[in-house]
């Protein structure tokens, strides 16, 4: 998922940072990561490319090639959208055949028991940062009897989120802070987001907005890539020790892990 992001001005929060570009890791079997662009450029091939600004309309007609070296943006993930609907939040490693709804419930199996055991009871929102198309937030909700803010910045996704009354979905606009207030939730979730962020210093800038918006003792689990491969142009590999040191105020610790189509999965818990 693309977070771009601007910390908000806060005492106890990070200065201004750069824009923040989260992409989902997206790894060919036996080869580079492409994250999609590859399967997206063979349907584009088919198309005639689309001329004019990149904000147009219809962006799943802007050519991709799987050569590029910057990270894409939201209109990548519009055209990842359009082309590979729901599917488009889920890593590529998972074979074409396999089911949605398989994917997510294994996800579901790892993280939300790693969830529940970190609760002390006293949480009622949880923010699902880069939810995509809301897979877990109503689960989210769930597990703590409340409500869950899911948070993403590419409309097409939030689209095809469903609707409940215990949900709400909130657009992140380029160039602006989390939209949510300070100490505003319990608990702040990620999956597979953080490893887009190719720099020190916007992972920095994402963490001390995670930290304005999260109330003070409030649950940060975050259910992150620990692959030991090299760094790609979309990705940043980083360690759970990587992640404990981006987040010193949590005091991070490994609570649980799993595979995700071959990619190691830490799930990270703290205060």
């Amino acid at each position: 998922m693309v977070l771009p992001l601007r910390p908000a001005q806060r005492d106890d929060a990070a200065a201004d940072g750069p824009r923040l570009d989260v992409l989902r890791r997206r790894r060919p079997a036996g080869g580079r990561a492409d994250h999609g662009l590859g399967r997206l450029a063979a349907l584009h091939a088919r198309r005639p490319a689309r001329r004019g600004h990149r904000h147009a309309a219809e962006p799943d007609r802007l050519p991709v090639s799987p050569e590029r070296t910057a990270a894409p943006g939201a209109d990548y993930w519009r055209a990842r959208a359009r082309a590979l609907g729901e599917r488009a939040v889920i890593s590529t490693d998972h074979p074409d055949g396999a089911a949605l709804d398989d994917v997510t419930a294994r996800h579901r199996a790892h993280v939300l028991p790693a969830l529940a055991a970190e609760l002390d009871g006293t949480e009622r929102t949880v923010l699902d940062l880069g939810c995509g198309t809301g897979r877990l937030t109503a689960d989210l909700a769930a597990a703590v009897g409340g409500r869950a803010i899911g948070v993403d910045p590419v409309p097409e996704l939030l689209a095809l989120a469903p609707a409940s009354a215990a949900t709400e979905f909130r657009t992140l606009e380029v160039g602006e802070p989390l939209p949510l207030a300070d100490d505003e939730v319990d608990v702040v979730f990620t999956l597979t987001v953080l490893g887009g962020l190719l720099h020190d210093d916007e992972l920095d800038a994402t963490a001390g907005e995670i930290r304005r918006v999260l109330r003070p003792g409030g649950l940060l689990l975050l259910a992150e890539s620990v692959s030991d491969l090299p760094r790609v142009e979309h990705w940043v590999p980083r360690s759970a020790d990587d992640y404990a040191q981006a987040f010193p105020w949590a005091d991070l610790r490994v609570a649980a892990r799993f595979d995700d189509a071959g990619d190691p999965i830490a799930v990270l818990a703290g205060r």
